[in-house]
């Protein structure tokens, strides 16, 4: 009894001591937990809010009232990189499908004040975009837009998502303690305060590499980002208070094959000698162009194992090249779904939202894909309309932008007349935003660098080679001098044994601009592949260092 007394006592002691730490630092006002959202007074003296950075995410510096004015339609959107407009929204939001719904809602409606309020940040999953979407309501929105579903398998999400699910005693502990004040006084103490970041780089976005982590995405990690997604969308429609749109994530189908393909479980040795000289075959075709025979190969090698996903993509290729689109278009999807790192929305993310969109009365679905698909050349969504794997072009951007308007618009959103006045076109969008030239070469430079990660692939390495190098070429048509896309350049021929042009162009741009040499530096740090591939060149990286300028 006397021992029982002692653990009360001490475990009272310690709650009342945390308790009243708490309660001063609250009248002192500091150590205040992480919030979505931050309050500041503007140059007039008028409160503004903001979305303030956190850990690995950081958003657009964009400043809204906290008191609505009365003639403004407020909007916020919510996803990852492609919600925030990576590659091309370098300065500002205005290079996203949010600025450009801002533009095309403002022609629409010009009696109305419209923001559009980009809540998006590269790596974010539906579980960080919940937690924003919450915050966000205290500021009177009046329409939520919610494209999200590309980085449910990024590892680092994974292990969060399963946290929750398998532990949700230990995980609502976690959350609590990221909640108190002494806990964000003392990770201010540890780490420094984020700067409000104006744009992501390549740099920002090399983070998915180490995020990637293990190779191959199991059944229960799969279960368990199923069962999360699902729960965070729901949650989501039941929070909401006004009007809820779940878009769905589109993909590149067409032009960019599964990171990693791997054979049936316990295979048959005859079946996958059987699928490797089917596969061999017709590799074989393909590169004489001989598209029937061709298919008929891939099909033996699905035939004998269905469940490779680089098979089914090459077998979508033969068939776009003979000209039957959709049966190429799903072998596409199948080459999707089978991919064993998922670094695109999957067949079962796309059905989640369908569901929950179905169940839940507030929630409008935009079929995205559809807009994507019907811009796209045959219907396969490619790299006209997404950059690389998930990041939507410029042109795709404004797709997207106007099949949301569309929808807020058949949702009687925003209320009042609309012009009879006609949408601008991409170009004059484009204008309007207020995003310059400059801007978008340099997203191009940032997409050519994002895809130089896809390059050292199994299959088709020459053709990931061929796009990340005409996209380079693209950048230094418009500025020669772009280091960026220099340095890419001649990373990527490294890569593909070109290694003359390489020295050729490193050898120039470091005489030119040695503050470049922190680029390469950079690279070097990502992996021992591309420390080789700079020493094999020439490149001393010790000499380099010395010659970067310490702002660098």
């Amino acid at each position: 009894m006397r021992l029982f007394k002692k653990i009360l006592l001490s475990v009272l002691f310690t709650v009342g001591f945390f308790a009243a730490v708490e309660t001063a630092l609250f009248f002192v006002g500091v150590g205040e937990s992480w919030s979505p959202f931050e309050q500041e007074r503007d140059s007039e003296g008028s409160w503004v809010a903001k979305l303030a950075p956190r850990g690995a995410f950081h958003f657009h510096s964009e400043r809204f009232p906290v008191d609505k004015p009365s003639d403004t339609f407020r909007v916020f959107t919510f996803g990852g990189s492609s919600t925030y407009g990576y590659p091309f929204s370098r300065a500002h939001s205005r290079s996203s499908f949010s600025g450009m719904l801002r533009v095309l809602l403002t022609e629409r409606y010009p009696q109305r004040r419209i923001e559009v309020i980009n809540c998006g940040s590269p790596g974010m999953d539906s579980r960080a975009s919940l937690e924003i979407l919450h915050a966000a309501l205290d500021y009177s929105p009046d329409a939520l837009v919610v494209y999200s579903g590309h980085n449910e398998f990024l590892p680092q999400n994974v292990t969060l998502t399963r946290r929750a699910l398998e532990q949700p005693l230990w995980n609502g502990v976690l959350e609590f303690a990221g909640s108190l004040r002494l806990f964000g006084l003392l990770r201010s103490a540890i780490t420094p305060k984020l700067p409000q970041r104006e744009e992501v780089t390549f740099n920002d976005l090399v983070q998915y590499d180490q995020m990637i982590g293990p190779p191959l995405c199991g059944p229960d990690e799969t279960k368990a980002v199923l069962t999360g997604y699902r729960q965070n969308l729901t949650a989501m429609a039941e929070a909401a208070t006004v009007p809820l749109f779940f878009c769905l994530p589109a993909s590149n189908l067409a032009d960019m094959e599964p990171n990693v393909s791997t054979h049936s479980t316990d295979l048959d040795p005859r079946l996958m000698i059987r699928f490797d000289e089917a596969f061999s075959e017709g590799r074989a075709k393909a590169a004489q162009e001989d598209w029937s025979s061709a298919i008929e190969a891939f099909k033996k090698a699905n035939r004998a194992d269905p469940n490779v996903a680089e098979s089914h993509y090459q077998l979508g290729r033969a068939l776009e090249a003979a000209g039957e689109f959709s049966r190429a278009r799903a072998e596409y999807l199948r080459a999707r779904d089978l991919d064993g790192r998922p670094l695109r929305a999957t067949a079962a993310i796309l059905e989640i939202v369908e569901t929950v969109a179905r169940e839940q009365s507030r929630v409008t679905r935009i079929d995205t894909m559809s807009g994507l698909t019907a811009a796209a050349p045959n219907g396969l969504i490619g790299n006209g309309q997404i950059i690389d794997n998930v990041h939507p072009t410029l042109e795709g951007d404004y797709v997207l932008a106007r099949q949301i308007a569309d929808a807020l618009g058949a949702a009687g959103l925003p209320a009042g007349a609309r012009s009879e006045r006609p949408d601008p076109d991409f170009a004059e969008c484009l204008r309007k935003t207020g995003s310059r030239p400059e801007l978008v070469t340099e997203g191009l430079a940032e997409a050519g660098l994002y895809l130089l990660r896809f390059v050292p692939m199994r299959y088709d390495r020459a053709r990931r080679a061929a796009r990340t190098e005409e996209v380079f070429q693209q950048v230094l048509a418009e500025k020669p001098d772009n280091f960026r896309a220099l340095h890419g350049l001649a990373t990527l021929y490294l890569m593909v044994g070109r290694t003359d042009e390489a020295k050729t162009i490193l050898d120039s741009t470091l005489e030119k601009q040695p503050a470049s040499a922190a680029l390469l530096v950079h690279f070097a740090k990502l992996s021992p592949y591309l420390t080789r591939l700079y020493q094999e060149a020439g490149l001393d990286l010790e000499a380099l260092k010395a010659k970067i300028p310490k702002t660098q």
